[in-house]
């Protein structure tokens, strides 16, 4: 369950059963000196559960930015965020193929079910998992193109961090990069040449890391579930049955 959110003068109160999980990773950003959220204000406590209170961010359009700039930010926030210390173990990155895996099952109907074992096949290789281990870390854990604001700089709202689940900067960066394609899938944007610019730009920038395109099937296959339009999710099923061709 997300939070709701209530939008106040010069605050956000936001209420809901993700609340904790998000006053940990507002908390854990700001006491490593990462200021890459809105500033948290408050906590109460009421019989309908709890309340956080978070600075009123007003953001500037992205298309107002340059795209060089954007690809600056974003970097430098997700290997910020990801830089902060874990003080557990980094969850087993074999809970990235059990929700992939669930997904695909549930979604069934949009994948043929040998690009479906080829993707489980590679995801599940020793030499996978190990690469995925490798660039484990602290992170958002849903930076989707409308989580992030801008104002002078990223800043990261609605982080999704969850303890014992796979997470990585580098899956932050896909899937920033999966919502603006699927969000020009949907046409969702008048200025398409700058977001699609802006992949463009991103793919060149992470051009060596290879466990990116992987990341990015995932972070698709895990987005189907928030597509309504049938046309849509059946692009993207397209695109995803291609790029698991290319990757595995």
């Amino acid at each position: 369950m997300r939070s709701k959110v209530v939008f106040e003068e010069d605050h956000v109160e936001k209420t809901g059963l993700q609340i904790r999980a998000e006053l940990y990773w507002y908390s854990k950003i700001r006491k490593h000196g990462v200021d890459r959220a809105p500033k948290f204000l408050a906590l109460v406590h009421d019989e309908e559960g709890d309340t956080i209170g978070l600075e009123r961010i007003y953001s500037e359009p992205l298309p107002s930015h340059s795209i060089e700039a954007i690809v600056y930010e974003i970097d430098s926030a997700v290997r910020a965020i990801g830089s902060i210390p874990l003080y557990i173990a980094p969850p087993d990155p074999y809970t990235l193929s059990q929700i992939v895996a669930s997904n695909m099952r549930r979604y069934s109907y949009l994948f043929e079910e040998e690009s479906s074992y080829r993707l489980m096949r590679h995801l599940e290789e020793p030499a996978t998992l190990a690469s995925l281990s490798s660039v484990a870390s602290f992170s958002h854990g849903d930076l989707s193109v409308d989580n992030v604001l801008w104002d002078g700089g990223a800043i990261f709202v609605d982080p999704l961090y969850d303890l014992y689940f796979y997470s990585s900067w580098l899956d932050d960066v896909a899937a920033f990069m999966t919502s603006i394609e699927i969000g020009l899938m949907q046409r969702k944007w008048q200025e398409a040449e700058f977001y699609a610019s802006l992949v463009i730009a991103l793919e060149e920038k992470y051009a060596d890391q290879s466990l990116l395109p992987l990341l990015r099937v995932c972070r698709m296959i895990r987005s189907i579930e928030r597509i309504e339009d049938e046309e849509v999710r059946r692009e993207v099923s397209v695109r995803i049955a291609e790029d698991i061709r290319r990757i595995a």
